[in-house]
């Protein structure tokens, strides 16, 4: 972005846009440590984990923000937002199972209820984030990410994430996240747990 030019506009997808939103992230997340990991590198498991979380978990409890090129999008979960209803969680499992394999599913609950140890009760949780390549450096993928730190900020409570990329972490620190922990677990990729 140049100094003269203006902020990118950020607004909620709409329905019809949540498929360039996934389509988006899943090529965001080709690389990504932990999403390798939890879907075992398979690329319809972690279509499916992208679809999982934008589809079904974020965008009727949360925001999905994108920019009005759909050229970046983050997806933000409010505080309370992951307190599901016992339905909710088990009709998601079979999907999950498929994600990240039926034998693997006590070990991913585990992992998972490790990184989620500590958490402040109230927070805005940045659970997914991307950019297109061809808009990288452009300020697009900030642009989301302060939408959303907007709305932490406004509701006075900290904003939240995870990450296993460490090249990450100092991008997420421009913008006033700090590391809280990293997690090493024995069979899965580090853990970097950064809050604002």
């Amino acid at each position: 972005m140049t100094p003269n030019s203006a902020a990118p506009s950020v607004r909620d997808a709409r329905p019809d846009e949540l498929d360039a939103a996934i389509a988006l992230l899943d090529v965001a997340f080709e690389r990504d440590p932990f999403v390798g990991w939890l879907t075992r590198g398979d690329a319809r498991a972690r279509r499916r984990y992208v679809t999982l979380v934008t589809r079904r978990l974020i965008a009727p409890r949360g925001r999905v923000l994108v920019d009005d090129s759909l050229r970046a999008v983050a997806l933000w979960m409010p505080p309370g937002g992951w307190n599901l209803p016992l339905g909710t969680q088990l009709a998601m499992l079979p999907t999950l199972a498929r994600v990240v394999g039926t034998r693997r599913l006590f070990r991913i609950a585990k992992v998972s209820a490790a990184i989620e140890e500590g958490r402040p009760a109230a927070h805005w949780y940045l659970a997914l984030v991307g950019t297109s390549p061809a808009a990288r450096g452009t300020g697009l993928g900030s642009a989301v990410v302060e939408a959303g730190l907007a709305l932490a900020r406004a509701e006075g409570v900290p904003a939240l994430l995870e990450t296993s990329n460490s090249a990450n972490v100092r991008w997420y620190e421009r913008f006033g996240f700090a590391i809280r922990r990293r997690l090493d677990p024995p069979d899965a990729p580090p853990v970097w747990t950064l809050s604002t």
